[in-house]
């Protein structure tokens, strides 16, 4: 249409806090992003914002399409997930808990192991345990984890 989304459906004269077209625009790449909405009859979903740079023959930025595909419950079965796991006491280490602190705080392996005066295998062993403890496949899960259970 050529015209802003913001200003064509919203009447508005700038982009939405978290639009998901801008960055797209700015970077000519695909951005997916999600948002929770309340619907008028008082519900929430969940939607995972797809959006694409349209090019034309030159190559050039034409356009930025988005889809919109609904999650909410794949989020709410991830959600009761989590919250099953802070009712689940867990056995650590001291030095697994102070690896797992260190992860919850970005620190990489090298980080840590110079932080902890510990080898990188070391590390990497210690994170294995945690991750099994957990149940969990990446530092971001063990994070929230280990926050919402209250274990750092």
């Amino acid at each position: 249409m050529g015209e802003k989304c913001y200003a064509k459906f919203h009447n508005t004269e700038g982009p939405c806090v978290i639009c998901p077209i801008e960055p797209v625009l700015a970077t000519h790449r695909t951005r997916i992003s999600q948002k929770w909405v309340t619907l008028a009859d008082g519900r929430r979903k969940c939607g995972e914002i797809r959006s694409y740079p349209v090019f034309d023959k030159k190559n050039n930025l034409a356009a930025v399409t988005s889809i919109i595909v609904d999650i909410t419950d794949t989020k709410d079965r991830q959600n009761k997930e989590l919250t099953q796991h802070s009712e689940i006491k867990f056995a650590f280490s001291k030095r697994e808990i102070q690896v797992l602190t260190l992860i919850s705080k970005g620190y990489t392996n090298p980080d840590i192991s110079q932080d902890l005066g510990i080898s990188i295998n070391t590390v990497k062993s210690h994170i294995v345990n945690i991750f099994n403890k957990l149940g969990v496949n990446d530092r971001t899960q063990a994070s929230i984890i280990a926050l919402k259970s209250n274990l750092i």
